[in-house]
């Protein structure tokens, strides 16, 4: 029953990241940051509630804050569109890694949201792994990201059940 509220929970505050409460609100971008900050806090509960610690829960909203920082939009837009745009660059990193790939952009979407996803996924097992060494076990889970959103077929749905993941992911390997 925990597990399931926890995917709930999950999939619900990852949207509110995602901008639901500024769509809901038709206001856009003027309450993002109760996800943004909502996100991180609520995550590192979760994590004192399994492992006791606060220096942990401290640092893993720090670290979720940093991961959900990187943008991502050209990824998601060309998952959902199949347009990739010329002029945006999310990761430079990732951009250097895989080349934007014209011919087949949703793929390249999936592979670039997919390091993205470990990106933010490390940002939260960095703190955890002093804590919790099992917690790198959330490293792989962060590179099924670019599959989720392709799978899911539009962002909102993508956003919820990315949320889930995570967040349940988590809970089952640090509990």
């Amino acid at each position: 029953m925990i597990l399931f509220l926890i995917a709930i929970f999950g999939a619900f505050i990852n949207r509110c990241r995602g901008g639901l409460i500024s769509i809901l609100t038709l206001k856009p971008n003027k309450y993002d940051w109760v996800g943004r900050f909502g996100q991180p806090i609520f995550f590192a509960i979760m994590v004192w509630f399994l492992l006791g610690s606060l220096p942990a829960s401290i640092l893993v909203a720090v670290g979720m804050f940093l991961g959900q920082t990187f943008s991502w939009g050209n990824y998601t837009g060309a998952i959902f569109t199949g347009k990739i745009d010329d002029e945006r660059v999310d990761i430079a990193l990732i951009d250097k890694i895989i080349p934007k790939d014209y011919d087949n952009p949703k793929f390249w979407g999936v592979k670039c949201l997919s390091l993205r996803g470990l990106l933010w996924s490390f940002w939260i097992v960095a703190p955890l792994v002093y804590f919790a060494p099992q917690a790198l076990w959330i490293l792989p889970i962060g590179l099924t990201m670019g599959v989720v959103y392709y799978l899911s077929r539009t962002h909102p749905i993508a956003e919820y059940v990315w949320g889930a993941i995570i967040w349940s992911a988590t809970y089952l390997i640090l509990q």
